[in-house]
């Protein structure tokens, strides 16, 4: 058992969350709501320069029929110059995913491709989790509240302090080192 942890081991860790916090507070990720968000352009690709080409036809989703099934904001809904012209679902993933919508000058369609780009090796997560759990112990019923602050991703590797109270009147606070595969 453990008696004492190097007191540079400690800060080391502190360091690190302190850093994920703020690296969190100035970074925030998208939060997925029930409105669509536009995609940000990277910025390498806004300083490419835009041409112009001419087409025959451009097809487009009929929008009324579309807004049945898939939820379109009031900017597009309501404003006849804007068309839909392709819809998608990208599965969900850790890091950036990048997409490209692909327009066929001979059919007049549009496409969408994506390709989920790999991870950083390092990484700030500052991911948050509380819960409570119930169920059967070896003493008998037990409860446990609990919460999880995942800070950093080193690889596969992730960092986080843990807290939990149970019905057994105990209560934890601890450092957890993960390998998440």
């Amino acid at each position: 058992m453990i008696k004492r942890l190097p007191i540079y081991l400690l800060a080391a860790v502190a360091l690190l969350a302190a850093a994920s916090a703020v690296w969190g507070w100035y970074h925030p990720k998208t939060v997925v709501r029930e409105v669509f968000v536009e995609v940000e352009v990277p910025k390498v690709v806004m300083k490419i320069e835009r041409v112009e080409i001419e087409v025959e036809k451009i097809v487009v989703i009929e929008k009324t029929a579309l807004g049945k099934t898939v939820y379109l904001p009031a900017a597009v809904r309501d404003d006849e110059d804007k068309q839909v012209t392709a819809v998608g679902e990208v599965p969900p993933h850790n890091g950036v995913t990048t997409v490209v919508a692909v327009f066929d000058t001979g059919s007049g369609e549009t496409r969408l491709n994506f390709r989920q780009e790999p991870p950083p090796f390092f990484a700030f997560l500052n991911q948050k989790e509380v819960g409570i759990r119930y169920g059967m112990g070896i003493g008998g019923r037990q409860a446990d509240l609990y919460g999880r602050w995942t800070f950093v991703r080193v690889g596969a590797l992730h960092l986080a302090a843990y807290g939990e109270l149970n019905s057994d009147e105990e209560g934890l606070a601890m450092l957890e080192a993960s390998y998440r595969f």
